[in-house]
């Protein structure tokens, strides 16, 4: 979709909010604060089906445009529910909210229309929003995960099933699900844990490491020493993971096991994992990395062993500065330790 014909659809869509800004979607909520703070609003086609007369009805939305969030929900069906006939619908469904830029409800009545234009609001900060939007939409979002590369390509109208066409709208619908609610979230990331897929068994497991859970990650560790092409990201998302929890719970020597990975990423993740997990055992590893090639590595190992000797971090300033004396200073304590 272009951003142009985003765009269009955006001012549609305000005039819509603002011509009803007068009707209450929810208590003591107008419209316009609903769409300041949504997560996401999509616009799509309404399929009516041949029940126009129940109430509540039931239908299913196609987003064909993503106004405000992840551009994976593209070509998404969405069940909802409302009541028919309404110049401004509004019908709280699968937790979606449901409104319609339809107002001729009388030619949609007498024609028996089945698709009409239409508009999912879907609450966010500020607004109290049931589980169900939650779970519908960590559902969609990890059925997004999952999906292989042509259907990721032909929902975003995007040629080819290269790997640059599709792994970035399946990051994006990781990225969207993780920020939901922890215990939906990883309801699904668990599923997603065992998908045939090493690309997204990568993704998943960590956001489950984000949410506090390493469980999984044996199950793919071995994909961060030797990732292919088409891991590598995904495998560095999840080496950042690791390295961003607390000390304890992923081990010094398994850093040291990932600094042995062949991407560059990964073997940076794996020190930033030791500045907080490396002790007085780690230290002949960290020594041997003060004579690295890469600035960067010695300036790490520098300062993991100041913060196991119980001194104070170095800027990289400083570092570089005085390099020499203090790599001088950081052997001659590590090799005071294991006298």
């Amino acid at each position: 979709m272009k951003h142009t014909m985003t765009g269009k659809w955006f001012l549609a869509a305000s005039a819509v909010f603002s011509a009803g800004a007068g009707a209450t979607l929810l208590p003591a909520v107008q419209i316009d604060t609903l769409v300041r703070s949504a997560d996401v609003i999509v616009v799509g086609t309404l399929s009516a089906g041949d029940t126009w007369q129940a109430s509540p009805q039931r239908g299913t939305v196609r987003v064909r445009s993503v106004i405000k969030g992840s551009p994976s929900l593209l070509a998404t069906p969405i069940e909802v529910s409302w009541t028919v006939p309404a110049e401004l619908v509004r019908q709280r469904a699968t937790g979606l909210w449901f409104l319609t830029a339809d107002k001729d409800r009388v030619s949609y009545r007498a024609t028996g229309q089945t698709a009409l234009p239409a508009v999912i609001v879907v609450p966010g900060t500020g607004v109290e929003r049931p589980p169900t939007v939650e779970r519908r939409l960590a559902a969609i979002l990890a059925g997004t995960v999952a999906a292989d590369d042509q259907s990721l390509c032909d929902a975003a109208g995007a040629p080819g099933t290269a790997v640059a066409c599709a792994a970035p709208r399946r990051q994006d619908a990781w990225a969207e699900l993780r920020r939901l609610p922890a215990a939906v979230a990883s309801e699904q990331l668990l599923l997603l844990a065992k998908h045939p897929s090493t690309e997204v068994c990568l993704l998943a497991v960590a956001g489950l490491v984000d949410l506090g859970s390493t469980d999984q990650v044996h199950r793919v560790f071995d994909r961060l020493l030797h990732p292919d092409e088409r891991e590598a990201v995904a495998a560095r998302v999840l080496a950042a993971a690791l390295a961003r929890i607390s000390s304890g719970v992923i081990s010094a020597q398994d850093f040291r096991r990932m600094y042995g990975s062949s991407d560059p990423y990964i073997r940076q993740s794996a020190l930033d994992g030791l500045r907080s997990a490396a002790s007085t055992d780690d230290l002949p590893f960290l020594v041997r990395l003060l004579d690295d090639n890469d600035v960067r590595t010695r300036f790490m190992a520098a300062n993991t062993i100041l913060r196991i000797s119980g001194g104070h971090p170095v800027s990289d300033a400083i570092y570089r500065q005085q390099e020499d004396s203090l790599r001088t200073k950081l052997k001659a304590w590590a090799a005071a330790q294991r006298s």
